[in-house]
């Protein structure tokens, strides 16, 4: 209950004057049943003004308490890529990874695909949803 709360918090809390043109791609992922718990229900993309780009679920705030750095985006007409790894893991079982790479796809038309893969691993973990574009 507490990081459901955190998580909406950190998600809405309004974003610097500097970031004032900037777009937050609020998405809730409704097919998770490739997602083994690694994918989150809601995940936050804030693209900011000056081109920085961070990302927002339970597992990020789980580990770092805060949203994190995208490493790559790439924006075309038809969709928004998005990169992020989480660094130096650890899961509730005590599995750790160097590597938790997620791929995330909003094409044009809302529709996201979340792609998650613990690098030493061979799991590869999906999910897929809906995003709503606000400006901060």
């Amino acid at each position: 209950m507490f990081r459901s709360l955190l998580f909406y918090l950190i998600l809405f809390t309004p974003l610097p004057a500097a970031a004032a043109q900037g777009v937050l791609y609020d998405c809730t992922m409704t097919q998770l049943s490739r997602g083994g718990g690694w994918i989150s229900e809601k995940i936050g993309i804030a693209l900011h003004e000056n081109g920085r780009v961070t990302v927002s679920d339970r597992i990020i705030l789980r580990s770092s308490s805060v949203p994190i750095d995208a490493d790559r985006v790439r924006k075309t007409d038809r969709k928004l890529v998005v990169n992020w790894v989480l660094r130096d893991f650890k899961n509730s079982d005590s599995q750790t990874t160097s590597r938790f790479n997620f791929d995330a796809t909003i094409r044009k038309d809302g529709k996201i695909t979340v792609y998650a893969r613990p690098s030493g691993y061979r799991n590869r973990f999906s999910g897929t949803g809906t995003c709503t574009t606000r400006k901060p």
